[in-house]
C-alpha cells in the first residue's frame, strides 16, 4: 500500500480530462501547467487541455471586445 501511494504522489493528473503523467524530480512534465485551485489544492492541466482552454479564453475576449 505504501508503494502505491508513493506512485500516486509521483504523478500529476489533469483536472480537465483526467490523464496522468509521471513527475520527474517532483516537477510536472514539459507542457503541463500546475496552479493552485480555488479550494487551495494544487491542480494541473495537460498540454492539450491547456491549449483548448487558452483558445476558449481568447475567443471570449474577441467576442467581448466586439460588443
Amino acid at each position: 500500500m505504501g508503494e502505491s501511494s508513493f506512485n500516486l504522489r509521483n504523478r500529476v493528473q489533469c483536472a480537465s480530462c483526467g490523464v496522468s503523467a509521471p513527475r520527474r524530480n517532483g516537477v510536472a512534465p514539459l507542457g503541463w501547467t500546475e496552479f493552485v485551485a480555488e479550494h487551495g489544492r494544487n491542480s494541473a492541466l495537460c498540454p492539450s487541455c491547456l491549449r483548448r482552454n487558452l483558445w476558449q479564453i481568447e475567443a471570449r475576449l474577441d467576442y467581448d471586445s466586439g460588443l
